[in-house]
């Protein structure tokens, strides 16, 4: 009895230990805040995640969310991200996709100009302020309104904004050759960044990790930061960080002192 006790007793002290390494790796340096963001007269649930401290306000990193019936926080994917951006002084904003969360609506029935109007939607509001298994039928639906969608035209518009354009190895959604060689014919210039992640997927997620279920499960609950291709999270922060120095000091320029050069 007193072996069967103190094995009893060594469980209960693991099992606290890994809960608390649980708690601990998915607790994150940030405030989440509950937000409704109005849309042809219904409301979106989202989620505006703000740095630990200050009062703002900050600038913003809007969510576009891609494929697949997603949630505000991507299942508590975003949140390792969201941590990175408030770290480097900003917010992050992110909504239910309608259909998913009891937010109204059908993603699969959204045309990428909805998915646009929904950004500047939201974009306005703060400014105030898994994948379907198979080619269902609505789903075709999806596929077949959208797969011609280009932004070629509207890319010449961010010229001079500074961007950062991510490309991972194993993106079976993306040609990423065909996407960089676009980028930097469309976006000519130093204001364009790419950056390059050899073992990702497409969600950014190393692939060896992606590809087992088990180890997904585990890094998820005990190192989800760690979820991230190496230098992801590190290159996300850095990025965001010149973009402010760089507004930071623009502003700190008067007017009076800026001339032409003879």
């Amino acid at each position: 009895m007193k072996r069967v006790l103190a094995v009893l007793a060594v469980l209960a002290v693991v099992a606290a230990g890994l809960g608390g390494l649980v708690v601990w790796q998915n607790t994150y340096e940030l405030r989440e805040e509950a937000v409704a963001i109005r849309r042809g007269g219904h409301a979106l649930d989202g989620v505006l995640a703000l740095p630990e401290r200050g009062r703002g306000p900050f600038p913003l990193v809007v969510f576009v969310h891609g494929d697949g019936p997603v949630d505000a926080t991507h299942d508590t994917f975003y949140r390792p991200m969201w941590e990175a951006f408030a770290r480097a002084g900003y917010a992050s904003l992110s909504w239910n996709k309608p259909g998913v969360g009891g937010a109204p609506g059908d993603w699969l029935d959204q045309s990428m100009d909805d998915r646009a109007g929904e950004a500047a939607d939201a974009i306005a509001y703060v400014s105030a302020v898994g994948d379907p298994k198979g080619m269902t039928a609505a789903r075709w639906r999806f596929v077949s309104k959208n797969h011609t969608a280009d932004a070629s035209a509207d890319l010449p518009a961010l010229r001079g904004t500074p961007v950062l354009l991510v490309l991972a190895g194993h993106d079976v959604n993306v040609d990423t050759a065909e996407t960089e060689t676009a980028y930097r014919r469309l976006l000519p210039g130093p204001a364009l960044r790419v950056a390059h992640y050899p073992d990702a997927t497409h969600s950014l997620v190393e692939r060896a990790v992606e590809d087992s279920p088990l180890r997904l499960t585990l890094t998820a609950l005990f190192a989800p930061r760690a979820l991230f291709a190496d230098g992801f999270l590190t290159d996300q922060q850095r990025f965001l960080t010149t973009v402010g120095d760089v507004a930071r000091q623009a502003r700190a320029v008067p007017s009076g002192d800026v001339g032409m050069a003879s």
